[in-house]
């Protein structure tokens, strides 16, 4: 689903240069249109003729966009979908807008942005920010040490009373160390796990 960018630019006055907010991601992939109307003396002017688009990575690389990436609609409307090649390189990006009608070529919108890298080692998911690779080992280790205890309850259910009684003490004490436990037959039938 592609972020909406909607601008009124008057032709009528200087061009201005348009700083955006915000950050486009590497990866994405037609992730921003750009929707722009054009206006003379205030009322809306009805575009014609070809229209591109010339985006400048931070790597100075043009990626010059046109056909389905820059087009002009039915009702005159400029809008330009940012290619992937646009999201490739992480760093401030210029983009401009022209439109040629009968061989004159004039820029009707120009902007700066910056693309951000996604890959910078932080983990999100929907409770908590994972500061980095190194807390994520540390909580997966906390979570290893914390196993054996779980076990003990497990075994302690898992032989039935019927199996117990069919078990030698050593096949108990040999299942009970593969699970990394021990266990203690008092003689009397009563198992103590640890």
């Amino acid at each position: 689903m592609a972020i909406i960018i909607q601008r009124e630019v008057p032709l009528d006055r200087m061009m201005q240069v348009e700083g955006l907010n915000g950050f486009a991601f590497m990866s994405e992939n037609g992730g921003h249109e750009f929707h722009i109307t054009c206006t003379r003396g205030g009322q809306k002017e009805t575009l014609t003729g070809t229209l591109t688009a010339k985006f400048l990575r931070a790597d100075g690389q043009t990626i010059a966009l046109a056909l389905e990436y820059a087009r002009i609609t039915e009702d005159g409307i400029a809008i330009v979908k940012l290619h992937q090649d646009c999201y490739n390189v992480p760093g401030r990006f210029q983009m401009a807008v022209m439109l040629t009608v009968d061989g004159e070529t004039t820029c009707i919108y120009a902007c700066v942005g910056t693309v951000q890298r996604t890959d910078s080692g932080v983990i999100v998911d929907t409770g908590d920010i994972i500061p980095g690779v190194e807390q994520l080992i540390a909580d997966i280790d906390a979570a290893r040490r914390s196993i054996p205890a779980d076990y003990s309850t497990l075994a302690a259910g898992v032989v039935r009373h019927d199996i117990a009684q069919s078990l030698t003490a050593a096949q108990k004490a040999q299942a009970l160390a593969n699970l990394g436990l021990t266990f203690v037959d008092d003689g009397d039938g009563n198992i103590t796990i640890s």
